[in-house]
């Protein structure tokens, strides 16, 4: 008997869950992040802090739903946890006509070695095949109208699932339960700073020197942040970017070859989208 390779997948996992005693938890949360660096949206998966996975875990099945607008398109995809393709499209829905509903489904399954050492894993990205950024773009939560009363308008299935199968923790079943960082979205600069330019020049979180430079700049964070989520973005006064960077050292020493004049700079928390220092640089 032939069996496709998401059934597979299916038989597979049912079988490992039949064979070992199983404990279910449903703690693993989702996340949609914008991506500056490529212009691509990632999709993120953690464990709750209350379950301790271990290095040899089995992907089982999945499915995500992002809701966009009525119209939007997947550009390019990749997988980085298992192998997931586009499956499945619901367009203007009664329940949401202004919103459809991409679905991505998992073709191949994989083990999930780094659920237990790091805080959040990549599962996949993609891209606005226009390279626009939509007006808004979420994964689909349980209290979505479409979803909401079952059967739907279209009888589709829409909807977020994550099973994994932690072999080496008497074969736990992990499975999805949430969303977080649902703001972690916004590919729209101005909007994702949430703090006046005004009030941060007068917080001290940042020092910046030497100011007028030359070529090298000097950045010292003297607030407590988690360094791998700053962002510093340095901008001409036509609010070009000329230069962006991931800040991930209290002190960061900058090589900036710019033409003489005058820049703004901006650190943005990229976890709560704050924006936590700005200023102007002056170049020689």
């Amino acid at each position: 008997m032939f069996l496709n390779p998401r059934l597979k997948i299916i038989f597979t996992f049912c079988c490992l869950s039949l064979f070992f005693s199983t404990i279910s938890f449903a703690q693993l949360y989702t996340k949609l992040q914008w991506m500056p660096e490529d212009n691509h949206w990632g999709v993120f998966v953690k464990a709750d802090s209350s379950i301790q996975p271990t290095r040899n875990i089995l992907l089982g099945s999945g499915q995500l739903t992002i809701v966009v607008p009525t119209g939007f398109q997947i550009g390019e995809m990749t997988s980085y946890m298992g192998s997931w393709i586009e499956n499945a499209r619901a367009n203007t829905p009664i329940e949401q006509p202004e919103k459809d509903y991409v679905s991505f489904g998992i073709q191949l399954s994989e083990a999930v070695t780094q659920l237990g050492t790091n805080d959040e894993v990549l599962v996949l990205t993609f891209s606005a095949a226009d390279g626009e950024c939509p007006s808004s773009l979420y994964l689909i939560e349980g209290d979505d109208p479409f979803v909401a009363m079952s059967p739907n308008s279209l009888n589709t299935n829409p909807g977020n699932d994550l099973q994994m199968i932690d072999i080496g923790n008497g074969a736990s079943i992990y499975r999805y339960n949430g969303n977080y960082a649902k703001d972690s979205w916004n590919c729209d600069m101005e909007e994702q700073i949430t703090t006046s330019i005004e009030d941060v020049e007068n917080q001290p979180t940042i020092r910046v020197f030497p100011n007028p430079f030359e070529e090298r700049i000097n950045f010292e964070l003297l607030q407590k942040h988690n360094l791998s989520d700053l962002q510093i973005t340095i901008q001409d006064n036509l609010g070009k970017v000329v230069h962006r960077q991931i800040m991930n050292e209290t002190n960061l020493v900058m090589d900036l070859t710019v033409v003489p004049a005058l820049y703004i700079y901006q650190i943005i928390d990229l976890e709560s989208r704050e924006l936590i220092g700005t200023g102007k640089l002056l170049k020689k």
